[in-house]
C-alpha cells in the first residue's frame, strides 16, 4: 500500500479533521508564527520544547513506514518550511536552502529537541 502521513501543525480550525483512506496518521500541533524575538505574550503561543519533542518523536515513527510526510501551517510559509527543513535535515533529503522564509525559532527548536532526544536511555 502506499501509505502517507501527514504532520498537521500550526491550524487554528477546531473541525473535526478525519483521516483519508491510505494515510497513516496525523499530528496536530497549534503555535503561532513568532521568530527571533518576541515579546512575552508572544513567548506564551511560540513552539514549546514540548510540542517539538513531541513534532520529533512523531516523525522518527513514523518515517520508516511512509512514503512521504506532508506538512503544512496557516499561512504555507515559515512554520511548516521549518518543520521541512528539519525532516530534510534529518531524513537527508534534499532542500533548497536558499530558501529563507522558514522560522528560525521552530527550526532551532526542532533541532534542540532532536539533540534531547539523542540523549534519552535507548529502550
Amino acid at each position: 500500500a502506499n501509505l502517507r502521513s501527514n504532520v498537521h501543525f500550526g491550524i487554528r480550525l477546531t473541525a473535526f479533521f478525519r483521516i483519508k483512506q491510505g494515510w497513516h496518521s496525523v499530528l496536530r500541533s497549534q503555535f503561532s508564527d513568532v521568530d527571533m524575538q518576541f515579546s512575552e505574550e508572544e513567548l506564551e503561543t511560540a513552539i514549546s520544547e514540548s510540542q517539538a519533542l513531541e513534532i520529533v518523536d512523531y516523525v522518527h515513527a513514523v518515517a520508516p513506514h511512509v512514503d512521504g510526510i506532508l506538512v503544512h501551517c496557516r499561512g504555507g510559509v515559515s512554520r511548516s518550511a521549518a518543520v521541512a527543513k528539519w525532516i530534510a535535515k534529518t531524513l537527508g533529503l534534499p532542500f533548497n536552502h536558499q530558501y529563507a522564509l522558514f522560522n528560525t525559532h521552530v527550526y532551532d527548536q526542532l533541532i534542540h529537541a532532536t539533540a534531547c532526544r539523542d540523549k534519552r536511555p535507548k529502550p
